[in-house]
C-alpha cells in the first residue's frame, strides 16, 4: 500500500473512531453543566491543498480533512484529522489535532482560552508533535460587524 493509502485508510478510521468516542462520552441528552444540551457536529473536506499558517502542508497536493466537534456551555473541544506530506522520504503522513478551551464573555466581550496538541501519529520522537496555547478576545462593534485578535504560543522549535 503506499504512503498516500496508508494516510487515508488511517485518516478514515480516525474519523470513524471519533464519531464513536464522541457518541459514548458526550450523549446528546445530556443536561445541566451548561445551557442546554451539548452540540455536537462533524466535517469533511477534500480539498486541493492543505495550507496551514501560509505552508502546504501536502506538497500543493489535495488533501482529505474530516473532524468532530463537541460543545457545552463555556466548553468546546474536538478531533480534525489530515493527510500530510512533507516531501520525500518524510515518514508524517497523517496529522491529528486535538483541542478544547473554554469560552467566557464579559459584557460585550468573548475571551477564548484553549490548547491544541498536533501530532503526527508513527513519526516516533522526531520533534514533529506540537502542543499551543491560545488566547483571544472578540467584540460585536455593530449588528453585523465584529472585531478580535488571538495569539498562539507553541513548545516547538
Amino acid at each position: 500500500m503506499t504512503k498516500r493509502g496508508r494516510a487515508l485508510k488511517t485518516l478514515a478510521a480516525s474519523i470513524l473512531g471519533g464519531a464513536m468516542l464522541a457518541a459514548v462520552t458526550v450523549p446528546a441528552s445530556a443536561e445541566g453543566w451548561g445551557s442546554g444540551p451539548p452540540t455536537l457536529s462533524a466535517n469533511v473536506a477534500l480539498t486541493t491543498d492543505y495550507v496551514f499558517r501560509g505552508i502546504s502542508q501536502t506538497g500543493n497536493d489535495p488533501a482529505l480533512q474530516g473532524g468532530f466537534d463537541a460543545s457545552w456551555g463555556w466548553w468546546y473541544g474536538g478531533v480534525w484529522a489530515s493527510n500530510v506530506d512533507f516531501g520525500p522520504g518524510d515518514p508524517a503522513d497523517l496529522e491529528i489535532d486535538l483541542y478544547t478551551g473554554i469560552r467566557p464573555t464579559w459584557k460585550s466581550f468573548t475571551f477564548d482560552l484553549g490548547v491544541i496538541g498536533y501530532e503526527y501519529p508513527g513519526v516516533g520522537t522526531s520533534g514533529y508533535d506540537i502542543t499551543e496555547g491560545k488566547l483571544g478576545i472578540s467584540t460585536t462593534l455593530w449588528e453585523n460587524f465584529g472585531v478580535g485578535a488571538t495569539g498562539y504560543s507553541s513548545d516547538g522549535d
